[in-house]
């Protein structure tokens, strides 16, 4: 064999070794998109969440959520699901697809009331019970 040729092989090797390698780490191009789609659920229910803190500081929470801020699952289309515990207190619902938590190093726009780290997650149905009177905002549960 010669030089150029182990050359070769050995530089085939080693991307093939890193193309592996790459995929063993991060997963498929298909589980990475729904991580993300995950991470899009998360900025929306925080959004709603927000939203909900801003119109109502002083609580007089409604009984169903207003139109102007339901947003919607990414890949369903339906409606997140929300339900008032008390004039205060409410809990807002997402499934979610993958186990991955949404704080990976994101960098999150000024201003925003709660960071991904807050909203932890497994595969399946997750809910957070806040509380819109609390100052700062109480942390997801």
């Amino acid at each position: 064999m010669t030089f150029n040729r182990l050359f070769g092989a050995v530089a085939f090797a080693t991307v093939l070794a890193g193309v592996a390698l790459a995929f063993s780490f991060l997963g498929t191009p298909a589980h990475q998109r729904l991580i993300s789609l995950d991470d899009v659920r998360v900025w929306h229910l925080q959004r709603t969440a927000s939203q909900l803190h801003d119109r109502y500081p002083n609580g007089g929470l409604p009984a169903r959520l207003p139109e102007d801020l339901a947003l919607k699952d990414p890949t369903t289309e339906q409606t997140f699901e929300y339900h008032r515990v008390d004039a205060e207190r409410y809990v807002i619902c997402a499934v979610f697809a993958t186990n991955e938590s949404s704080d990976r190093g994101q960098v999150y726009p000024a201003g925003a009331q709660w960071v991904a780290r807050d909203w932890k997650h497994g595969a399946g149905r997750a809910c957070y019970e806040l509380d819109v009177t609390a100052s700062p905002p109480a942390a997801p549960r």
